[in-house]
């Protein structure tokens, strides 16, 4: 197993680099973000098109980033529907099998799953085990406040690997999340069983306004 590491920058843009071996990502920091036509989007709902780019960064698609995977999203699905008075970062998240469908596109493997009732510590085991094995996890965590480690809200983040002090190192773009290091948490598995909920399912669905809560939660293997 290679170990998962990272080093901040200073930069407020991209204020962690995460590595595995020859792997690494930029973590964006979404705030920040202030390129593109739908940059707004990336802003307001853009946690889950950001990981899904730095997932890709990790599976080896170097010519990417939160704004390109976004116009892809359009590209497969046409844009998010609004109505003329919304804007569209309101209805532009992903859902769980929207990530996953996207992943697929740039020919890299992923896996949609949803929760067991009651099944909580064996999904976080299962995502620990993929992590050993050179995956990563798009986690979609859920807004349970304070319990959640990683944002006061729902909010995606990356799982990116182990430690070497068996640490679970997590690229969170949001600014505002409770984060041990700028763009970055260090958490144990009692942290992810905080911040997941049982009994969910897994939709056929893509962007996320018309998602059911109990269709939207889940989390992703990517590898």
């Amino acid at each position: 197993m290679e170990y998962a590491t990272f080093k901040n920058t200073g930069d407020k843009k991209i204020p962690a680099i995460i590595s595995i071996g020859n792997r690494s990502t930029p973590v964006w920091c979404q705030a920040e973000w202030t390129d593109g036509e739908y940059y707004k989007v990336i802003n307001g709902s853009g946690c889950g098109h950001t990981c899904v780019a730095m997932a890709l960064r990790l599976m080896g698609i170097e010519d990417i980033d939160p704004h390109k995977e976004y116009v892809q999203c359009r590209e497969l699905w046409g844009p998010p529907k609004k109505s003329d008075n919304e804007e569209e970062r309101q209805y532009a998240f992903l859902s769980v099998s929207g990530v996953a469908k996207v992943v697929r596109s740039y020919g890299v493997e992923a896996k949609e799953y949803g929760v067991e009732k009651n099944g909580i510590q064996k999904a976080v085991s299962h995502m620990i085990e993929a992590l050993k094995n050179g995956k990563v996890v798009v986690f979609d965590s859920v807004a349970n406040f304070p319990d959640n480690p990683f944002s006061s809200g729902a909010h995606y983040v990356l799982l990116c690997g182990i430690t070497e002090d068996n640490k679970i190192l997590v690229a969170n773009s949001g600014a505002k999340g409770k984060l041990d290091y700028p763009g970055i948490n260090l958490v144990g598995r009692e942290d992810l069983e905080k911040a997941m909920l049982d009994d969910t399912i897994v939709s056929d669905m893509t962007w996320g306004q018309i998602i059911p809560v109990k269709e939207k939660y889940g989390y992703v293997v990517v590898g």
